[in-house]
């Protein structure tokens, strides 16, 4: 049960479609629904997840057009 909170945590942190796909992907309709089984695969998606959502928020390199 410990694992699964901090899991809610950080997926409270996390776009509701990000959400969609990490229930979508274990096979739960809800996050208390995640069997003990699958606790370790869901932290490492939700590691990916975490990953992706830096990723997409990382301000690209201003480039000098004159350089």
């Amino acid at each position: 049960m410990r694992g699964t909170q901090a899991l809610v945590g950080r997926l409270k942190a996390l776009p509701r479609e990000a959400v969609d796909s990490f229930c979508a992907e274990l096979g739960v309709k809800r996050i208390k629904d995640l069997p003990a089984a699958k606790l370790s695969e869901a932290k490492a998606l939700v590691d990916k997840l975490e990953a992706e959502m830096r990723a997409a928020h990382q301000a690209p390199a201003e480039v000098d057009p004159f350089a």
